[in-house]
């Protein structure tokens, strides 16, 4: 029987993976257990993170009244916006999705946050986003009844400040004013209520996850069978398998259960009419890292992160001129209702993105330095079909919360 590429076709047409691709594909499933957070001494407390859905889901922490994590989070979007964050002009990317976003190493497309909680504090007080300021946020839990008592059966109940300012209608730059005028302790105990809110917002976002696709049922059958089970992958599927692993090397960033390597790269992607080099991505995403006063480093870190991943090591980490214009690999776990496609929103559709990547055409040239392994794949029309047929089936069966 002839071997095709990473392929050997059976007489009943289904393809039959080759012995080392097997072994590749293995190790591609199963999603291992969440990692361990030790810089957010909450992040496995369930009170926590039932604080931090309700404050996830509500749009009292804006300066609108009107705008919640879930606004740009969208569960019926898959956890992202459609793209609708960067349309409105509210921010200058898309919003990421959130599922499975305690596998990530670092977050937002650029890196500048190293935790899941710093993460958070973010959108927060960004005045384009829900831009609520930290002193009213804390002035919202102090006063609200839900929010109070959610909070304090996570933390405690919160150090009381020496002040009558207004609960909720004040204007940010009114929240800017009073914080200035608050002595350094009372700024203190807001500090620590608004990490502390973060950090159950991050509890929360752990339990955002997709658990099993069809493609690892597949993996799954074929670790106990040793072939290529029938029945559960089509064969358009498989030979987009082939193509993923082989000649189409899409492995090469997209690798392992969750389908990334975690870090950043630029590639060359097309601009939507702005000028591609003002977006630095990565090289000032870095500079934004060590600038932040919630990252790991900091004294609202509960450890460290250098101890855990050493290359977490902000002391040793710098803006390379190679970094300009990189943005993180986002996971190609369930791409369905995650349209468009990329930090820019430039594809709307995955038929489109595996077009791009068969011919680059369009690639943009600006940038310091471009990715030295991509290069056109040159797929035909039907492998192109193939490969969005697997991608298809990393679509989750199952999952939470609902």
């Amino acid at each position: 029987m002839a071997c095709l590429s990473a392929i050997v076709y059976a007489q009943a047409d289904i393809p039959q993976l080759s012995p080392l691709d097997v072994s590749k594909v293995l190790r591609m499933s199963p999603m291992s257990p969440l990692p361990d957070d030790p810089t957010n001494k909450f992040y496995r407390s369930a009170t926590a993170a039932v604080f931090g859905k309700l404050v996830f889901f509500d749009p009292r922490f804006s300066s609108d009244g009107k705008t919640s994590c879930a606004t740009c989070h969208d569960p019926a979007r898959a956890w992202s916006d459609g793209g609708n964050s960067l349309k409105s002009g509210r921010t200058s990317r898309r919003a990421p999705t959130l599922l499975n976003v305690a596998y990530q190493r670092w977050f937002f497309w650029d890196g500048r946050s190293d935790s899941l909680w710093a993460q958070a504090t973010g959108p927060l007080e960004n005045e384009n986003e829900n831009g609520c300021h930290r002193l009213k946020a804390y002035l919202l839990i102090a006063n609200a009844p839900d929010l109070r008592d959610a909070y304090t059966k996570a933390f405690g109940p919160a150090a009381r400040i020496d002040t009558s300012l207004p609960m909720a209608d004040a204007a940010l730059a009114d929240f800017h004013r009073m914080w200035r005028s608050l002595v350094p302790k009372d700024r203190d105990n807001v500090n620590v209520v608004f990490v502390n809110l973060s950090k159950a917002i991050a509890a929360f976002e752990r339990t955002i996850t997709s658990t099993w696709s069809r493609f690892d049922d597949f993996v799954e059958s074929l670790r106990l069978a040793g072939k290529t089970p029938p029945g559960i992958l089509s064969a358009s599927a498989i030979r987009g398998l082939a193509l993923f692993i082989g000649k189409a090397n899409c492995i090469n960033c997209h690798h392992g259960p969750q389908f990334s390597d975690l870090e950043f790269h630029n590639i060359q992607l097309p601009d939507r009419g702005l000028e591609p080099a003002k977006d630095s991505g990565r090289y000032g995403g870095i500079q934004l890292l060590k600038k932040d006063g919630f990252n790991s480093a900091s004294g609202f870190s509960d450890a460290p992160a250098k101890e855990v991943l050493p290359e977490k090591n902000l002391e040793l980490l710098d803006p390379l001129p190679e970094f300009w214009g990189q943005f993180k690999t986002p996971s190609l776990r369930n791409l369905a209702g995650r349209e468009p496609y990329m930090h820019n929103a430039r594809f709307s559709s995955l038929r489109e993105v595996v077009s791009f990547y068969s011919t680059l055409e369009g690639a943009s040239k600006v940038g310091h330095h471009d990715e030295q392994v991509l290069q056109p794949l040159h797929l035909s029309s039907g492998e192109q079909l193939d490969l969005i047929a697997f991608l298809e089936s990393l679509n989750a069966t199952a999952q939470s919360p609902k």
